[in-house]
């Protein structure tokens, strides 16, 4: 399975038109790696002026495995286990259409049994206080607790994205 969640700059008629281009682009790739570095490539090439962060991954619903990078993407992906402290997996590379040259990396994890891997747009952390790493603690806090809920009024877009190993 290949996902993404990405965030394209600005609003707007361009930034619309880049989303459904992501969407109908994503069917060529069989890595994130790969589909990063040829979306980058197409973007830089089209010089639209916009850039997109980005986190792609790709899951083995068989063994559970999950390969993922980021493209500027924030907030980081973030990975809690059943009874461990959450960890913030960060992988990063400059966001999609700024530069030619991308060094992306990739990040390979597996997944445990009640583990949850959540990837969450910036308009997440919109309803907390603070500098950017203190609204992420928070933001990491409510979703360890399972509480989080997004304000009525959000000034950006949100979306959340989270992988739940559950064993049959």
């Amino acid at each position: 399975l290949l996902f993404y969640l990405a965030d394209v700059s600005g609003h707007g008629v361009t930034s619309s038109l880049l989303s459904t281009w992501m969407a109908a682009f994503h069917g060529r790739a069989n890595t994130p790696q790969t589909l990063l570095s040829d979306m980058n490539q197409l973007l830089v090439e089209q010089n639209s002026g916009k850039h997109i962060t980005l986190i792609c991954g790709r899951l083995n619903c068989t063994t559970q495995q999950v390969d993922w990078c980021s493209a500027g993407h924030y907030p980081p992906a973030i990975l809690i286990h059943p009874q461990q402290p959450p960890e913030i997996l960060s992988t990063s590379s400059f966001p999609l259409g700024l530069t030619p040259t991308l060094n992306i990396r990739m990040q390979t994890l597996q997944l445990h049994e009640g583990s949850r891997l959540i990837f969450c747009s910036d308009g997440a952390l919109e309803g907390f206080s603070g500098g950017l790493s203190q609204q992420l603690d928070q933001l990491v806090e409510q979703l360890v607790e399972q509480r989080y809920a997004p304000p009525d009024n959000l000034p950006d877009d949100l979306a959340l994205l989270c992988l739940t190993y559950t064993a049959h």
